[in-house]
């Protein structure tokens, strides 16, 4: 079953919502050929830690990621502009829990039709 938490991204909220949780940008880490790559387990002591004690701003910051955070809501408008012409909406969303696979992900946005 997928449930949507609707809040800000890089809320307190949030962080506590995804702890513990394999999300969207660390599956790729984790990752090989064949399965598993060795990253899975630093993440598997990583999610233990953070569904113990919670989870804190890593206060990483790259020059990409300030960029997209950025350029976000130009990128957002853009979409939305051109979904309109396609009659579908886009809206901003907060974290989808999928609690089959205890994992989730927090798109920038949703569109209409649930893309």
């Amino acid at each position: 079953m997928v449930i949507e938490h609707t809040m800000e991204q890089r809320s307190e909220e949030w962080y506590n919502v995804r702890a513990g949780i394999i999300t969207s940008s660390v599956v790729s880490s984790i990752m090989a050929k064949n399965g598993l790559g060795k990253g899975a387990d630093t993440l598997c002591i990583k999610l233990a830690d953070e569904k113990l004690y919670g989870i804190e701003d890593s206060g990483m910051d790259t020059f990409h990621m300030q960029r997209g955070r950025e350029l976000e809501p130009l990128a957002f408008k853009e979409a939305q502009r051109y979904l309109s012409r396609e009659f579908k909406t886009l809206r901003e969303c907060g974290f989808f829990y999928n609690s089959e696979l205890n994992s989730g992900s927090s798109p920038d946005g949703v569109i209409s039709d649930g893309g």
